[in-house]
């Protein structure tokens, strides 16, 4: 099959609150063909790009939206494609105050989110583009739940500031503190 055509989801016994979510999110453009079974479960449609952007791109753009709209940060991307010799790389955001660049990270998904590959990648391509001059953070939409001492101990070896669902909506003030608070190597 094609990887762009549509596909269809399931859910099972969902609440009538996620229904009604459910809707709001059909009439937003985000999914199509939502319809609810006799047998309790739900079905609906979507299309390659209506799943990229529910998959992650969401957490990309508010990331990028939250950091233009700061008013702050001398200039603000989304999406820069970076290309060695082996590989090419996406940032999902990158930013600049005084000259400085911020490397943000953004991951959505559960099994990324406190993955210490994240982190390691975030290192090796913020190392290729500057090293220690280069600022490190890791966005993540997932509540921080459970133990992840051993992530959260790698991250902060890395210099690497990691942003939880807990802190999305003060996103925009966290970016600002650490590009003022980080240091001007």
């Amino acid at each position: 099959p094609n990887a762009r055509e549509p596909k269809t989801s399931y859910l099972n016994k969902i609440s009538d609150e996620v229904y009604v979510f459910l809707e709001e999110i059909q009439k937003a453009g985000l999914l199509n063909e939502l319809d609810r079974h006799k047998d309790q479960t739900v079905s609906f449609k979507w299309d390659y790009l209506q799943f990229a952007f529910l998959n992650g791109t969401w957490l990309e753009i508010y990331t990028w939206n939250e950091a233009r709209n700061a008013g702050f940060f001398d200039d603000c991307q989304w999406g820069q494609v970076i290309s060695n010799v082996q590989v090419n790389n996406e940032l999902d955001v990158s930013m600049t105050y005084k000259a400085h660049l911020m490397n943000v990270e953004c991951k959505s998904g559960v099994k990324e989110a406190f993955s210490k590959d994240v982190l390691y990648k975030l290192d090796a391509v913020s190392d290729y583009l500057g090293g220690r001059f280069v600022t490190k953070v890791l966005i993540t939409s997932i509540l921080s739940q459970g133990n992840h001492d051993g992530f959260f101990a790698r991250a902060k070896d890395s210099n690497i500031m990691v942003i939880t669902g807990n802190d999305l909506p003060y996103l925009r003030d966290k970016l600002v503190n650490h590009a003022i608070s980080s240091p001007k190597r």
